[in-house]
């Protein structure tokens, strides 16, 4: 029976298109490959998605899930935090 992975990590982004793509690519670099990463986008207006969808295809490389959730408006990070990790918000 196969597993899921051993580990959830969450990043709650606004407008890091400057530090989005290296904290990316450090996640993608690791050894320990038993993780998901659920990322979600508080509506950022300085490219940060862009940057985000360009790094999906380093991490299916390496069978990593990258969920992105963008969003329409921005939660904050105590919002971005209890978003459930299969859909949007607002519905």
């Amino acid at each position: 029976m196969s597993q899921g992975p051993v580990v959830s990590i969450i990043i709650v982004t606004y407008n890091n298109a400057d530090v989005i793509g290296g904290c990316l690519q450090a996640l993608v670099r690791q050894r320990f490959c038993s993780f998901e990463v659920l990322l979600v986008d508080n509506a950022s207006q300085d490219g940060t998605l862009a940057i985000v969808e360009r790094e999906q295809g380093a991490f299916a490389t390496r069978n990593i899930s990258l969920q992105i959730l963008p969003q329409t408006v921005n939660f904050g990070f105590a919002g971005g935090n209890r978003l459930p990790p299969d859909r949007r918000w607002p519905p």
